[in-house]
């Protein structure tokens, strides 16, 4: 293994059992009081891992590691930081059983370490810094997560490449479905102009396809030291969601996959927490995944992941397959008090804060304005919104390639008077011709497929923005006015009668209510709005009009 931060990465877990957190598991709270405590001075994004001797697991006692030293922090003491340049010799003293340590020789001095946890193998970390010693001459730090978006230019061309690849393998055609998830991906990458054209030539280009070996030779070639694992967790990822998409969902069945399986130099539990974080984002855009919900999710994946030693932050190298860019899904997860569990600490946008304005701090307030209801869905909604502008974004970069398309075909077009006379060009002139056709047929409808998604996005967000279940007392009292009364029949409209489970008492019961009614997706957007101008999720208009019902009841 050539580099050390990957090296540290495999072998310090081995000191621990449970105590050691390796990046990019490394829970953000720990390393925010171990950056402190330890007073390192460089990126938190480079540390490595952490040795946490603390009773109450606060991080800011113990061993940080990074790809150039080790900083050593005992209970009650100051940081002693040992670089690795400077280490001359390492051996393990057990002369007390009880009281084994490690003798750090430095070029200035001689370190003991001790009492550092009495679980901690003392063995392990002499052999560890051994190899270290012995095998390794370049010493240097580095990110531990890298999103996809900000690594070369080529490494993106041959990884987009290889998927291209995979669509070809299939049934040597590329249909709409999979343009679509294609296209998707490149505008997550995030691709300068001339790599899009690159990518956009070789898509249309089946006769010149590369083999997948070598592609995945020259994306090998441009990944930055350390990040061989993640991307190629992420590649697969992205092999596996289109396939996934638009063949099936059975894996066997993979074929492009499983034959390039070698090439991917990834375990069974990496694809297992691939596949596990895949349908966990499908389910992210059902109704009834609430934050709550998405949290617990996210936890439990996030646990599974560090328990099998796959990065999460691999999974989402490229973003999520639902749409969102590698910096949208960490501002999701901060936004749901996840920050950092991804890893990619330093691109967090810092919008959570945002969500939490207007929302009713008192309980039984919300419960009554019903303001409860549209709070459980907020980290949602800004996901949802995430999904719309990355949809639109592609969308709009989709016009440059049907006019690249319809230049080309133009061209060929041409070329069918000028090789009139000739049986065997015409005949190549028209297979050409018959497959420009067919790619701007792919690419409009991939483009229309886009467009669905983004209105389904669209109306899945406005739906948010109206009660699930409507409380028809509520809706009475706020429009008993004769200016309001017209949006008693116009959102009734919207609603209608389902049985539906709800707790009472610690029982679950079927009983009628009035439920949104999906049909009507596309004038969601009305339907909000006719609720906020009833004020039926103000407080003040709630109370004023329940109130005022009451009276009229009593003196009637």
């Amino acid at each position: 293994m050539s580099d050390i931060n990957s090296y540290l990465r495999q072998e310090l877990p081995k000191l621990h059992k449970s105590n050691v957190h390796v990046a990019p598991n490394l829970p953000e709270k720990k390393l925010n009081n171990a950056v402190k405590s330890f007073k390192y001075a460089g990126s938190p994004d480079n540390v490595v891992a952490l040795l946490d001797i603390t009773v109450f697991g606060s991080g800011a006692d113990g061993i940080l590691f990074t790809g150039e030293q080790l900083i050593v922090k005992p209970t009650f003491a100051d940081p002693i930081a040992i670089k690795f340049n400077e280490i001359v010799k390492v051996r393990f003293e057990e002369t007390n059983p009880k009281f084994p340590h490690v003798i750090i020789v430095t070029k200035e001095e001689k370190i003991k370490l001790e009492n550092m946890s009495t679980s901690c193998s003392y063995s392990e970390l002499t052999r560890i810094l051994n190899h270290v010693l012995t095998q390794f001459e370049d010493f240097k730090e580095q990110r531990q997560s890298i999103p996809l978006e900000e690594m070369s230019e080529q490494l993106k061309i041959a990884y987009l490449k290889i998927i291209v690849n995979m669509a070809y393998a299939n049934d040597q055609v590329i249909d709409r479905n999979e343009l679509a998830e294609i296209f998707l991906l490149m505008n997550r990458l995030g691709l300068e102009q001339q790599s899009r054209f690159d990518v956009r030539s070789y898509l249309f280009n089946q006769e010149g396809l590369l083999e997948t070996e070598k592609l995945f030779e020259e994306m090998n070639s441009n990944i930055v030291e350390g990040q061989h694992n993640t991307v190629h967790i992420s590649l697969a990822k992205d092999l596996i969601n289109i396939f996934f998409s638009t063949q099936s969902r059975d894996l066997l069945q993979f074929e492009f996959f499983n034959q390039n399986r070698s090439l991917f130099q990834i375990n069974e539990a990496d694809i297992s927490i691939i596949i596990e974080a895949l349908e966990m984002d499908y389910k992210l855009l059902e109704e009834d995944f609430t934050d709550d919900k998405m949290k617990k999710a996210f936890s439990e994946l996030s646990a599974k992941a560090a328990a099998v030693g796959t990065p999460l932050a691999a999974v989402y190298l490229s973003g999520s397959v639902i749409g969102m860019s590698a910096a949208g899904m960490t501002s999701g997860l901060a936004m749901l008090g996840m920050g950092g569990v991804l890893g990619f600490s330093s691109m967090a946008t810092g919008i959570g804060v945002a969500i939490l304005i207007g929302v009713g701090t008192y309980a039984g307030v919300k419960k009554l304005t019903g303001s409860d209801e549209l709070s459980k869905y907020k980290r949602k909604q800004l996901m949802l919104n995430e999904v719309i502008k990355q949809t639109q974004d592609t969308i709009s970069t989709i016009v440059g390639d049907i006019n690249y398309v319809t230049s080309r075909l133009n061209q060929t077009i041409e070329k069918v008077s000028q090789v009139s006379g000739n049986a065997n060009a015409l005949l190549e002139v028209n297979a050409k011709l018959r497959q420009q056709m067919s790619m701007l047929k792919g690419i409009t409808g991939a483009a229309d497929i886009l467009n669905h998604k983004v209105h389904e996005a669209e109306g899945d967000s406005n739906k948010l923005k109206c009660p699930l279940i409507l409380d028809i007392s509520k809706l009475q009292a706020l429009t008993t006015e004769p200016t309001k009364k017209k949006f008693y029949d116009f959102i009734m409209d919207f609603y209608v009668e389902k049985e539906v489970i709800v707790e009472k008492n610690n029982e679950k019961q079927r009983v009628k209510r009035l439920v949104v009614d999906d049909s009507k997706k596309a004038d969601f957007l009305q339907l909000s709005k006719a609720f906020e101008v009833i004020g039926y999720f103000n407080v003040g208009d709630v109370l004023a009009g329940k109130t005022k019902q009451a009276l009229t009841g009593l003196f009637t």
